[in-house]
């Protein structure tokens, strides 16, 4: 079931491209060149095989001219675009960030230039810390072998030979060795970086909340019955409250209306119910929800005809939906 605001994106061709490159060898590199110099990652859109790439996936690197993952894509196509993002649409962000190394025995992973293969042999492999800084505790990193979460007396941390960029395991991890089948070896190493600050872009309408404030509704569905003599009887058909929210944007350009319009017209308006998380409108929980009519747009200003220059004032209603 779809949530709003989180599900209400962003178009990527909502921003102006400055520049665009393609790349088809990923297998062993983890640095590429951008098609221009930017400011901070959130002015690079990466795509590896059709798919948009979180901005937390990757970090700048060689002077900001170029983005650097923490292991080789291994992707048959890798799009890199550099986009002009407007101030308005720069979002900076503190989050716990999660970053993930995988080795098997089928295909080898370069990381901070070394390549590593589960051969039987190997038992050093590095720890994905992307120009992070060291990580403090072995307890920020979880090692799981074939499926199976390791304890943290498994490995060492700092290793022997990598230093904090690494782990040391007693036993290097099998491989098929003729007589017992291993041909499905893993070893997937994620380390947690508690707090990341991170200039991002806008993504959804998380990042916007209602400007005007909000409003809140709640009934009881009652029959009432009047008699002519003006005496009224009054039954209660359920004793469920039902929930309505009304959420105004104002003077928001035409990315977030066109964000919050794509939602609209994807529920088929008052058609399909979705999930409303109330962190939106500062609350916690969530509410499954409908809209109630029709979505109501107004046009304040325009300054050109790209999305970003024109601007809209926006207002939704929802009603809670027990069906």
């Amino acid at each position: 079931m779809a949530t709003y605001p989180d599900d209400a994106t962003v178009s990527l061709t909502a921003f102006t491209t400055v520049g665009t490159t393609t790349y088809t060898s990923t297998g062993a590199t983890v640095e590429f060149p951008l098609p221009s110099t930017v400011s901070f990652a959130g002015e690079v859109i990466a795509t590896i095989d059709g798919i948009v790439q979180d901005v937390s996936s990757y970090y700048l690197s060689n002077n900001n001219g170029s983005v650097s993952f923490i292991a080789a894509p291994g992707a048959t196509e890798l799009v890199l675009r550099t986009i002009d993002l407007p101030q308005r649409f720069r979002a900076t962000r503190t989050y716990p960030a999660v970053y993930h190394a995988h080795y098997s025995n089928t295909a080898s992973t370069t990381i901070d230039s070394n390549t590593y293969l589960l051969n039987g042999v190997a038992t050093a492999f590095s720890v994905p810390t992307p120009a992070l800084g060291n990580i403090n505790s072995a307890n920020a990193i979880f090692v799981t072998l074939s499926g199976v979460l390791q304890n943290l007396d498994s490995f060492t941390y700092p290793s022997a030979t990598l230093g904090y960029n690494g782990i040391d395991l007693p036993i290097a991890p099998a491989i098929d060795d003729g007589e017992v089948d291993y041909a499905n070896t893993t070893l997937e190493v994620r380390t947690l970086i508690g707090a990341v600050d991170s200039i991002g872009r806008f993504t959804d309408m998380r990042d916007r909340k209602p400007s005007n404030g909000f409003q809140l509704g709640r009934e009881y569905m009652v029959s009432k019955y009047e008699t002519q003599a003006g005496y009224e009887r009054r039954r209660l058909m359920s004793r469920r409250s039902r929930r309505s929210y009304q959420l105004t944007y104002t003077n928001i350009s035409g990315v977030e209306r066109e964000a919050i319009e794509t939602f609209y017209n994807d529920r088929n308006g008052e058609y399909e119910t979705f999930t409303f998380d109330l962190t939106h409108i500062n609350s916690s929980g969530t509410v499954r929800v409908r809209f109630d009519g029709a979505l109501d747009i107004k046009q304040v200003i325009s300054s050109g005809s790209a999305l970003a220059q024109n601007f809209y004032t926006v207002t939704l209603k929802m009603r809670e939906d027990f069906s």
